[in-house]
């Protein structure tokens, strides 16, 4: 398939890491469904294969595990801070998530509503990030034919 829009939740443990190791570029959100993404095959030239985190805005506290076990594996990864304008919940007076950053950051960062916010991606960003990766691919398709 080109293209699959996946959830965990919704298949058994062997489905998950049977998807996992037929995939060539995972797009996901920070956190722990970004495990099963290490099923994935290792990155060579005949066979490309990427990992990109997507991290909620201003949620920098997150220690790059998820980095590291890419590297460790040789799976490609990219990082993407998400932009600005997302949404993130006001505590119930004027005081919003992120005009406590100055206050308190990392207790900030992990509370649940600022961590668990929506996202908004800048697709040029996106792209931008991952055309080297996918100029890769198509260059591991080519030498298979």
């Amino acid at each position: 398939k080109l293209l699959m829009v996946y959830n965990n939740n919704s298949h058994h443990k062997m489905e998950q890491i049977l998807i996992s190791l037929n995939t060539s570029l995972d797009i996901d959100m920070h956190g722990s469904g970004l495990i099963n993404r290490f099923w994935m095959k290792t990155s060579t030239k005949k066979y490309m294969t990427c990992i990109v985190e997507l991290f909620p805005y201003l949620y920098d506290v997150c220690r790059p595990w998820y980095q590291e076990l890419s590297t460790t594996l040789g799976i490609e990864y990219i990082g993407i801070k998400t932009k600005r304008e997302n949404t993130i919940p006001n505590l119930g007076n004027s005081v919003s998530k992120l005009d406590m950053l100055s206050v308190n950051k990392t207790q900030c960062m992990h509370d649940r509503m600022f961590r668990d916010q929506d996202i908004i991606v800048d697709f040029n960003q996106l792209n931008q990030l991952l055309q080297p990766f996918i100029n890769k691919l198509n260059e591991s398709i080519t030498m298979e034919k």
